[in-house]
């Protein structure tokens, strides 16, 4: 996702993590409750998640969502 697109109420789905540990939150549709920047890199926090900052490559607009092939879905 475009960071352009990082403002508060903007639904999302995380799509690829960064980390393993986020890895089980795959699929998970949210709505950015926060946007901050991290280490010169721009974030957010999402509603449901209160324990990680996600970058924008991590995410896909919930809107896109039929965009992708069934093997790429959550």
């Amino acid at each position: 996702m475009d960071a352009s697109y990082l403002e508060v109420g903007t639904e999302v789905i995380i799509w690829k993590p960064r980390y393993p540990q986020k890895e089980r939150l795959k699929g998970h549709r949210g709505t950015i409750v926060r946007t901050l920047r991290y280490c010169d890199e721009l974030g957010c926090c999402i509603s449901g998640d209160t324990h990680y900052y996600w970058f924008p490559e991590e995410l896909i607009l919930a809107s896109d969502e039929a965009l992708l092939r069934p093997e790429e879905r959550g």
